[in-house]
């Protein structure tokens, strides 16, 4: 294949790797800025230019064949060392630039990450700082960022993790309630309690907790459910019950003391805790403006560990 067909089947080598990164050509073409229909059509020019059959199509679903597996490989690998090559000229220049990207859960973005950029900016003017503030769980690889925060002691394998602190969940009620209904000395107590939970899939309502070698398992229930913090927060205020929290959520009010911890002793086993970590690719080349952020985040909030 001559240098001039290697250019022209370039821009369908991207769209394939985004097809197969992202599951279908709607996804494709939503992140490209495109169509489907025009995606499909780079994907089959990049087929009939290579005369090799790459995906199978059905009507729910795109898969790789053996071929197209051995092609993606490839071509993954000729975008990854064309990142790098951008990353070795923005080190070559030295000052951090550019837009750097960073996918957040929401609560920790709005309470915590929050802080650490606008000193951020002041310090690096030349770097813009774009937030994706979500709960949906993020990949660099896929969704066209830079970083992504993470709050697990299971960090996403394949990425750097620089670790930032850690978040602990803790279970808070108004005093109020502790007064009128009495405080938990035992996770069992909590079914007789009312609790609030996040109502984001069926299980809940559904809390474990650990002591020791003691690990408890209880079903709650409550007639408030809700999955924002603030408004969760609001409702163990004004006595609806136990709420779950993260600690960074909480400590204002305690310091306040409109709400009090209960069942201190113990230790809540599940998601959204654990270590919180700036996660990105691993590369040879990590470009100024994300290794700037590493460091200056690492240091801001590195104590909390």
């Amino acid at each position: 294949m001559s240098a001039n067909q290697l250019m022209s089947i370039m821009q369908d080598v991207v769209v394939f790797v985004t097809v197969v990164e992202t599951g279908s050509f709607t996804s494709a073409a939503h992140k490209l800025g495109s169509t489907p229909s025009a995606v499909s059509r780079q994907v089959s020019r990049l087929e009939d230019a290579l005369e090799l059959r790459l995906l199978e199509r059905s009507t729910r679903s795109l898969r790789l064949n053996a071929t197209g597996e051995k092609v993606f490989a490839h071509c993954k690998s000729v975008l990854d060392s064309a990142h790098d090559v951008l990353d070795i000229a923005e080190q070559a220049r030295g000052e951090p630039s550019g837009r750097l990207s960073i996918g957040v859960p929401k609560a920790y973005g709005a309470q915590v990450l929050r802080r650490v950029v606008p000193p951020f900016l002041k310090a690096h003017p030349t770097v813009e700082v774009q937030l994706v503030v979500t709960d949906r769980t993020l990949d660099p690889h896929y969704d066209d960022i830079d970083a992504v925060v993470t709050i697990t002691d299971q960090p996403i394998e394949g990425l750097v993790a620089a670790r930032l602190g850690v978040v602990r969940s803790l279970l808070c009620a108004s005093p109020q309630y502790i007064a009128e209904y009495g405080k938990p000395e035992h996770p069992k107590d909590l079914e007789r309690l009312e609790c609030l939970s996040l109502g984001e899939n069926v299980t809940d309502h559904i809390w474990t907790l650990k002591k020791g070698d003691e690990t408890v398992t209880v079903e709650t229930s409550g007639r408030y459910i809700v999955n924002h913090t603030e408004i969760r927060m609001d409702a163990v205020r004004q006595g609806f019950g136990i709420g779950l929290f993260p600690d960074f959520t909480v400590n204002a009010q305690l310091k306040q003391g409109t709400v009090v911890t209960v069942l201190d002793d113990w230790s809540m086993v599940g998601k959204y805790q654990g270590s919180v970590n700036l996660q990105y690719p691993r590369s040879r080349h990590i470009s100024p403006k994300l290794r700037a952020f590493v460091d200056f985040a690492t240091r801001q909030l590195g104590h909390q560990s």
